[in-house]
């Protein structure tokens, strides 16, 4: 690959190359990955672009794609998207005087350690379709015995449109992931306080609300911790005309 190719996949995924005599990044996040197109070739290879903009991640991926097959060499059959992760968003998103203090469990009392689980398919808005919705998988462990939303994230899921639809989801591995917080809480039960994991999907796409989804996350005095993972896709070379 020539620089001038190179160049041309940099300023297409919206970046820069960094010169010598740019300023060091003198307080890296450590952790932190940015949201990655993997472009596949016939042959196996790989190239991967980190791209910094999710609402044009199409018309980024024709030109990119473009410019890789124009190389002459194997031409390009899979895109994969992979999306961004923060590790630790809690410190930027918690607001000022919350004092940390234990939630509702999401695992039932009574019913001898038989997890339940608030499940189905959500109305998806994409990073990368801005039109229809399209259907995606989420699973989220409660304590409710008819399987309804755990108490400690109910209202926060009915907010950002997390809400079961009437059809069925289809069996096997769901090659779409939708954008999600990872949260650990402070929980009660019976045999005392415990750490516990959730995964809180988002399936509003404006970048406001998933702001606002994460400050309501970071707000819940149970909540120790909070990272942030963008939205992923193995099959997006099918988005591709």
């Amino acid at each position: 690959m020539t620089e001038a190719v190179a160049d041309s996949i940099i300023a297409a995924a919206g970046g820069q190359r960094v010169l010598p005599t740019d300023p060091p990044n003198i307080c890296p996040d450590p952790g932190v990955e940015g949201r990655k197109l993997i472009f596949i070739n016939e042959e196996g290879g790989s190239v991967g672009v980190t791209m910094a903009a999710r609402n044009t991640l199409i018309d980024q991926a024709i030109l990119i794609r473009g410019l890789l097959d124009g190389l002459g060499g194997p031409r390009v059959t899979c895109v994969l998207l992979r999306g961004e992760y923060f590790p630790n968003v809690l410190d930027e998103l918690r607001p000022a005087g919350i004092v940390a203090a234990p939630g509702a469990s999401s695992r039932p009392v009574a019913t001898a350690g038989k997890q339940h689980f608030y499940s189905g398919v959500m109305n998806y808005r994409s990073d990368a379709i801005f039109a229809e919705p399209y259907l995606v998988p989420f699973k989220i462990a409660t304590s409710s015995l008819v399987d309804a939303a755990p108490t400690l994230y109910a209202t926060i899921l009915n907010t950002y449109d997390v809400v079961p639809q009437t059809a069925v989801p289809c069996s096997g591995t769901n090659p779409r992931r939708s954008r999600r917080y990872i949260v650990q809480s402070q929980v009660t039960e019976p045999t005392g306080v415990v750490s516990q994991t959730a995964e809180i999907p988002i399936a509003i796409s404006n970048p406001v609300a998933i702001l606002a989804a994460g400050i309501d996350i970071a707000s819940l005095p149970s909540t120790q911790c909070l990272a942030y993972r963008g939205e992923s896709n193995d099959r997006f070379h099918k988005l591709l005309p």
